[in-house]
């Protein structure tokens, strides 16, 4: 499952999503789109909001893509 597909099914718009976890909405159209990854600390919260176990958490973001990594998040959090 994605993260787009777990904010949807949570009735979440991506501006609600980023003030949980405290980003820009920007951030999170990058963690759904594939262009960044999130910092560890917002990954922790999204495996928290969404009740994700370790496995689920790395296979969103880092299973399948070793060939091609994106770079993690170095952006500011968003208050």
């Amino acid at each position: 499952m994605t993260l787009e597909q777990l904010r949807k099914q949570n009735g979440l718009t991506q501006c609600e999503l980023a003030e949980l976890l405290g980003v820009s909405q920007a951030c999170v159209g990058n963690y759904e789109s594939g262009i960044r990854r999130p910092r560890p600390e917002v990954a922790q919260r999204i495996s928290d909001l969404f009740n994700l176990d370790g496995k689920e958490l790395w296979s969103m973001f880092y299973s399948g893509k070793e060939s091609e990594v994106p770079a993690h998040d170095t952006s500011p959090a968003h208050p």
